[in-house]
């Protein structure tokens, strides 16, 4: 059933009442609420008493280790923070990495265990800062995607025997671990190991369809297929394989056992099966690991996969108790993946879509349908439960995200946005009328990924889109860099929507960019969708998504069949004042609801509509 219109505007509209409709994306099921039991259930949940429960949230990022603090409301209580360069400067990391020969990128796990010692360490020092550790119910987060970590045979007596007069780096030492660098997402040394294994099973469309994308040089299975033969003593002598996620679960159950990935991190490493959903690829497994027998070891060595992101993984560790203070009955949910974080953060309904406008352009969606593309990529959702339906999040990444939009201010605009803005402004939104002539232009300085093989500046004009040098009208690049831009996101988006339209029902924007009205004008119009910003930053959105997966996994103690969902509507509606954001999820520190920025203009809209089919042609032929 589809969310009734009048609903989109009125639920984040900043008013005081829950939404009238609830609505469980995961089984597309809608419930429509009489006022009055809208009054009954908002005074239940507020005579509910206030308790002084936390909830952590981590982000182990590339470049620092932060953790947010929220209460019962979801509401920020407290954030720090341990950057890497800065804080710890004896590892030598520039942007939280070392850099290679040959596109290798890595990061010292050491590094990471060091930033946990120092970050508690803070936080118990800071003013009622062992109070706010006590409090704790649950911990959760995210960990910087597809990266690895190599436990040795070592590693389950070294966790399960941590003296709490000791620091955790002093520790869990280098023994711990067979390899002690973890490589990062941003390595690309891994291209031939990506090109055998589609070919092993028949292509990057196949291995989109199986794992949900093609491969990459950052993903995990890559990286494992190039350890095991270029290092294949190390490979050998590896007991357990960790994601950053699972590396930091087992590190805050420390009770000795290896904890499991969760499923929609897992998707990240080109290994997982999930077309079906049903375990790791036999096929891929047996080529990485090189040959049947051997597959059943790196299965092993890979462990089970969490599927419901609601579960507890165990109990806060003793050395974390005794060291600090923590509560013992403390949860620790199973951590995710960056991305899956964040867009736990927006808690989104199905149709609705999140775009990051920065360096990289970054477009998150939830869906019902599993449409796998060689041009994105596709992770179960991180909020799916067991049983429940299936549910997906999408996610498309464009390298070309702000350098070409500043590029085009600088040789246009004299450098400055608001002459940009005054040039896309003066050019205007297409007619219906003027759509089947209406100028195109690409604009790939960097090697794209979405296209494939996008590279270069293009222009095209006229009804058959003959190549020109230069539009007739050089300053019509300023429009057309941003049209450019959101007609490829609207082309990609409609097939990944569940929607019957195939566009989105609304767009948060957030990103640098986003600060723009003009270019949210833009996107809103091509997208046709309502275009909502934060009420607070989006810098956090990876701790605060951990936060509410954390409070998730404590309310369903008492409500095991609680939804991700329901559990942060409840919470949202426990708001101190008596006050309530509207709907779940849209304020990711418990401040002010999303707001409205940017409505489409349905004229202009629909001469988008008709520009579709000349634009995917002519996109094919500036990547020829």
């Amino acid at each position: 059933m589809a969310i009734p219109p009048n609903a989109i505007i009125n639920d984040l509209s900043g008013g005081g009442m829950p939404s009238p409709f609830s609505y469980d994306p995961h089984s597309g099921e809608t419930r429509t609420f009489s006022w009055q039991e809208q009054q009954r259930e908002l005074s239940a949940i507020q005579q509910q008493p206030m308790d002084d429960s936390l909830f952590i949230g981590l982000d182990l990022s590339t470049q620092a280790l932060k953790a947010s603090f929220v209460n019962a409301a979801l509401e920020g209580v407290a954030e720090h923070v341990v950057r890497f360069d800065e804080d710890l400067p004896h590892f030598k990391t520039k942007s939280g990495v070392h850099s290679g020969e040959k596109g290798k990128v890595t990061s010292p796990v050491a590094m990471w265990i060091e930033a946990v010692d120092l970050l508690l360490d803070r936080i118990s020092k800071a003013e009622n800062g062992k109070d706010l550790l006590s409090r704790v119910k649950a911990i959760s987060g995210a960990g910087q995607q597809h990266a690895s970590v190599y436990w040795s045979t070592s590693a389950p007596s070294l966790l399960s025997s941590l003296d709490p007069t000791k620091t955790l780096a002093s520790q869990i030492t280098d023994e711990a671990f067979t390899i002690t660098t973890s490589p990062n997402w941003q390595d690309s040394s891994t291209t031939k190991e990506c090109r055998d294994m589609e070919q092993a099973i028949g292509g990057e469309e196949a291995m989109a369809r199986r794992t949900g994308s093609r491969a990459h040089e950052r993903f995990t299975g890559p990286q494992i297929l190039k350890l095991r033969r270029e290092q294949p003593e190390l490979y050998e002598k590896t007991d357990k394989i960790s994601l950053v996620s699972s590396f930091l679960t087992t590190l805050f159950c420390a009770d000795g056992e290896i904890k499991a990935m969760e499923e929609s991190d897992a998707c990240g490493m080109n290994l997982w099966d999930l077309e079906t959903g049903d375990g790791w690829d036999q096929e891929l497994l047996k080529y990485v690991a090189g040959g049947e027998k051997e597959a059943a070891e790196l299965e092993r060595k890979l462990g089970p996969i969490e599927k419901d992101g609601g579960v507890a993984a165990g109990k806060i560790g003793t050395w974390f108790v005794k060291r600090y203070g923590m509560n013992e009955e403390c949860l620790v949910n199973p951590f995710t993946g960056d991305n899956p974080a964040t867009i736990l953060s927006f808690s989104l309904l199905t149709g609705e879509v999140v775009v990051s406008l920065g360096t990289s352009d970054t477009i998150l969606l939830s869906t019902t349908d599993y449409a796998p593309n060689p041009d994105s990529h596709v992770f179960a959702y991180p909020a799916n439960r067991a049983g429940g339906k299936r549910s997906y999040m999408a996610m498309l990444c464009y390298k070309n995200g702000s350098l070409p939009r500043e590029h085009i201010r600088d040789q246009y605009a004299e450098g400055s946005w608001d002459k940009f803005n005054d040039l896309v402004d003066n050019i205007g939104y297409p007619t219906l009328e003027q759509a089947p002539t209406r100028p195109i232009g690409f604009y790939f300085l960097k090697h794209e990924i979405i296209p494939h093989n996008g590279y270069g500046i293009h222009h095209f004009e006229g009804a058959d889109g003959h190549a020109v040098e230069e539009f007739s009208d050089p300053t019509f690049n300023a429009r057309a860099v941003l049209e450019s831009q959101f007609l490829s996101f609207r082309l990609r988006v409609s097939g990944m929507l569940s929607s019957s339209t195939g566009l989105p029902l609304r767009i948060f924007a957030v990103g640098g960019a986003s600060a723009n009205q003009c270019i949210k004008n833009t996107l809103s119009t091509v997208l046709a969708a309502p275009v909502f910003q934060p009420g607070a930053s989006s810098a956090n959105s990876c701790s605060i998504g951990g936060c509410m997966k954390a409070y998730w996994c404590y309310a369903r103690l008492t409500q095991p069949d609680l939804g991700f969902e329901d559990a942060v509507r409840q919470a949202r509606l426990r708001k101190v004042g008596g006050t309530a954001t509207g709907r779940a999820g849209k304020a990711p520190k418990g401040e002010a609801s999303s707001q409205l920025v940017a409505v489409p203009d349905y004229a202009a809209t629909d001469a988008y509509d008709a520009m579709m089919e000349r634009f995917a042609k002519f996109e094919k032929r500036a990547c020829e």
